[in-house]
């Protein structure tokens, strides 16, 4: 599986972030560039600022199952539930979270 410990993962991602314009075109779900960009930032931070997330009923008796598939080399299926802190409904500033992404 690819994670963004492997340098060379990290790199093509880095890279592919580095491609991105205002006016890239969604490749999925409703999102601008910008907010899609704080969406990918979204669990980075909470992960790192080691804050807690509120979880549902439902996530308490399934996340163990569904962190484990979230985290295998499957693709990710479309439209899965969003964390709501995790939603970018907001504008946002494409070259802040561009610069916020790439560091």
């Amino acid at each position: 599986m690819h994670t963004l410990f492997e340098p060379t993962t990290a790199a093509e991602i880095i890279s592919r972030i580095q491609k991105l314009q205002p006016t890239s075109q969604a490749q999925w779900g409703k999102m601008n560039v910008a907010q899609m960009m704080a969406h990918c930032c979204a669990p980075l931070e909470t992960y790192f600022n080691d804050s807690k997330t509120k979880k549902s009923f439902i996530g308490i008796l399934f996340g163990k199952v569904v962190f484990k598939q979230l985290i295998s080399d499957k693709p990710w299926r479309r439209n899965l539930p969003t964390a709501k802190n995790f939603k970018i409904t907001d504008a946002r500033n494409f070259e802040e979270e561009k610069k916020k992404i790439s560091q």
